[in-house]
């Protein structure tokens, strides 16, 4: 069975510049689908039963999230029109309020696994700035077939220090952060409508 490779920004590249209309008909079921599980999200937040509500809204939410990756990859990087780069941010924002909604919600549920939490981020982050730089094509030339074992060996390297570097900035903020969600809490809880 032969994998085809995804391809990134996958807006027609053909025209000049890229229209919020072009990027929602491209892209309109994964815009739907995100819009489905972030509403899925507030709604486990609503059951009855605690366990039930933290699974569930915890498992809709890191859905949300996936498909929000997914979008964001087919962001065109270049030729857009200015609705079209502020439909990204506030898209971005959103995804970002929910992440601190359910951070700040669940505190609670969080101490214990708040160390992974801030691995998992701060690896995206990396990710993220890692794909924006394009990094591994700059620093391996991958289009050269030359000293192919070495590129990989090097880039294991560098996965295992990315994430090393992720848990040791986790393990190192993780209590400041768990108190300042725990204080963001109660805050949020002795406000009245």
């Amino acid at each position: 069975m032969s994998h085809s490779t995804i391809k990134d920004n996958t807006v027609d590249e053909s025209k000049e510049i890229v229209t919020l209309s072009d990027f929602i008909d491209e892209n309109q079921k994964l815009i739907t689908v995100l819009g489905v599980f972030t509403a899925l999200t507030v709604f486990a937040g609503n059951i009855s039963l605690a366990p039930f509500r933290n699974i569930l809204s915890f498992l809709f939410m890191s859905l949300a999230i996936i498909v929000w990756i997914e979008l964001w990859r087919k962001f065109p990087l270049k030729k857009y029109t200015w609705l079209l780069r502020w439909f990204e941010i506030i898209l971005t924002l959103s995804i970002i309020v929910l992440i601190s909604y359910w951070f700040i919600g669940y505190s609670e549920m969080w101490q214990g696994y708040l160390i992974v939490a801030l691995t998992s981020i701060f690896t995206a982050v990396f990710g993220i700035v890692h794909r924006k730089l394009d990094l591994y094509d700059r620093l391996y030339n991958s289009k050269s077939s030359r000293y192919k074992l070495i590129k990989r060996i090097t880039w294991f390297a560098f996965i295992i220090i990315w994430i090393g570097t992720s848990t040791y900035f986790a393990i190192r903020y993780s209590p400041s952060i768990g108190k300042l969600l725990n204080e963001l809490h109660q805050q949020m809880n002795s406000v009245k409508p």
